[in-house]
């Protein structure tokens, strides 16, 4: 699959809270003002330090959601859930406070090949890895060269309708949104992944099958998601959600198990066994994952780490 481009030379400057609001549900979409940034590629994310003192000592991960450059300026957007201290602090910022950014960091998305149908599936803040993803199909949709992208289809799963997040966003690109919600307030009721397994067997039986899927959540939903691909022979590419400590592979605290053909083999290298969603994600291959990892309470979502 083609790269959506190459990755930049992560930067660590100071950034300025320009904005930010409330989306409901303990949600919130921060706007940050710098004078220049790397270009950032969909799936990748920032380490961002709340603080200038030591507490919380380590920064938070969090999807690059939007950019927009301007001459002078570059206006960087995240959207997060509050699920802990660093967050909750985070939370409380007003415009004009500073703080200290690093990236853009991790791999990125890569786009379909030439006749495959893409869909997007994102869980709860996990979605806010998919919209940069979502704006670059939705430019190749418009470009009358390209017809691979005729139906820009996005799911947007939650535990409830006040959990629903930038569903608006990703409507004002022209996709076709649809919802899951766990107890059926607004969309489909279950779980999102179920939804997907829906939509695709419509688009089977219409003979316009999906032919890659993106995908971004909580773990469990992630591996649901590509149990179906799996069974369905489609192509699925995950941003892992979880907590990182240093955002480069320095501290080895966000490595997952992947595939190997023999697990009883000797170990030559823990990179032979571990993927770090820092540095060989976020995204990554969902066929290349041991999935089955245990999620503990430190990896409940608090913006990439979501």
């Amino acid at each position: 699959m083609k790269t959506l481009g190459k990755l930049a030379v992560p930067v660590q400057q100071m950034a300025e809270v320009q904005a930010q609001r409330s989306l409901g549900a303990h949600a919130f979409h921060l706007c940050l003002l710098l004078p220049s940034f790397p270009p950032a590629l969909p799936g990748q994310f920032i380490m961002l330090r709340v603080t200038e003192g030591g507490d919380p000592l380590l920064g938070r991960a969090m999807a690059v959601y939007r950019i927009e450059r301007s001459r002078s300026r570059v206006i960087l957007e995240v959207v997060y859930r509050v699920v802990g201290r660093g967050t909750d602090l985070l939370s409380r910022v007003i415009p004009g406070r500073r703080m200290e950014v690093m990236g853009p960091l991790g791999r990125a998305f890569r786009l379909p090949p030439p006749g495959t149908r893409p869909i997007l599936v994102g869980g709860g803040t996990g979605i806010a890895s998919l919209h940069l993803l979502a704006k670059v199909l939705a430019a190749a949709r418009r470009a009358k060269s390209d017809r691979r992208f005729r139906d820009l289809d996005v799911l947007i799963g939650a535990r409830t309708r006040k959990e629903i997040l930038c569903r608006a966003d990703f409507a004002a690109l022209g996709a076709r949104v649809r919802l899951a919600t766990d107890d059926g307030s607004q969309g489909t009721r279950g779980h999102v992944a179920a939804l997907l397994d829906k939509v695709m067997a419509e688009g089977k039986r219409r003979g316009h099958p999906f032919g890659l899927v993106y995908a971004c959540g909580p773990t469990p939903m992630m591996e649901a998601a590509w149990r179906i691909c799996e069974r369905d022979k489609v192509a699925c590419q995950v941003s892992l959600e979880g907590p990182m400590a240093c955002g480069m592979g320095v501290c080895l605290g966000c490595a997952v198990p992947c595939r190997v053909e023999s697990p009883d083999a000797a170990i030559v290298s823990p990179p032979a066994r571990y993927k770090l969603m820092c540095t060989d994600g976020p995204v990554c291959d969902a066929s290349g994952l041991e999935w089955g990892w245990e999620e503990g309470p430190a990896a409940r979502p608090e913006g990439k780490a979501s």
